[in-house]
């Protein structure tokens, strides 16, 4: 939900804080959302947790995104699919070592 929020409305608060901005902040804000919502006591309590991790990552792949497109235009070829499989190759790397040490 709150990735969908954040890729929907996010615009214009990420040109608003800056990019650098945003991400200094968002990325470790999003790795200390996750760490608190392992203390979720209940579904409720964890999606509540969730939700704000949601926005940081919703907020983050935009800024990537941007700076993928604007990067391309500067070299004057695409690079935006090597961009998109590192950050799909993270995301995944990221499930399977979670999923290895929650076993």
């Amino acid at each position: 939900t709150g990735t969908m929020v954040s890729l929907t409305l996010a615009s214009r608060w990420l040109d608003r804080l800056g990019h650098r901005a945003v991400l200094m902040v968002g990325i470790p804000l999003l790795a200390a959302v996750y760490a608190s919502a392992s203390w979720a006591s209940g579904p409720l309590a964890l999606y509540l947790l969730l939700l704000p991790a949601g926005l940081c990552i919703g907020a983050v792949e935009i800024v990537v995104n941007l700076e993928a497109d604007r990067v391309e235009h500067q070299l004057g070829r695409r690079i935006m699919s090597r961009a998109h499989a590192f950050w799909s190759i993270g995301f995944f790397a990221a499930g399977m070592i979670g999923a290895g040490l929650g076993e």
